[in-house]
């Protein structure tokens, strides 16, 4: 491996990377949702063979070559990783656990911060109105959490 300072075709192809990884798997998250199977590791894995497949069917190294090609990868990886959760999710140390690879662990789980154990487009998007949004610990949340954006407004300025 060497290293030089990039060109602007090297730079535009690690974007359009970048962008294709990205693109793939937040459009590989929105096709399992839609996809008429109710086992969900079962569309996750269809997902990843398929989309793995395709990524490596496509040859070239023109810009537009890596965009679709690292959306492919963005796709099988995003899948993976998320079987790869769901299968561990219930061997995770405990939260109370002050031993660094437990932290790590918890943290490639997915559990590091309280929201990420639930969707996080679901909170509001000001950031301010995050506290409104009480929690427990990293594993629980309250029973009642305000859908009412407005109403947690009010309850974090109190």
């Amino acid at each position: 491996m060497k290293f030089k300072t990039p060109n602007s075709n090297a730079l535009q192809n690690t974007l359009a990377s970048a962008v294709g990884v990205v693109v793939g798997g937040a459009v590989s998250d929105g096709l399992v949702g839609i996809l008429p199977l109710s086992n969900k590791a079962l569309s996750r894995g269809g997902l990843a063979a398929v989309s793995g497949i395709i990524a490596s069917a496509i040859q070239g190294n023109k810009t537009a070559d890596l965009l679709v090609k690292s959306t492919a990868m963005g796709a099988t990886g995003q899948q993976l990783l998320r079987l790869i959760r769901e299968q561990l999710l219930d061997k995770a140390p405990d939260a109370s656990s002050a031993k660094a690879a437990d932290k790590f662990l918890r943290g490639a789980l997915g559990l590091g911060q309280p929201y990420e154990m639930y969707n996080t487009l679901a909170r509001p998007v000001d950031p301010a109105l995050w506290d409104a949004y009480k929690y427990v610990d990293a594993g629980d949340i309250e029973d009642t959490i305000d859908t009412d954006y407005a109403l947690a407004a009010d309850n974090s300025a109190a």
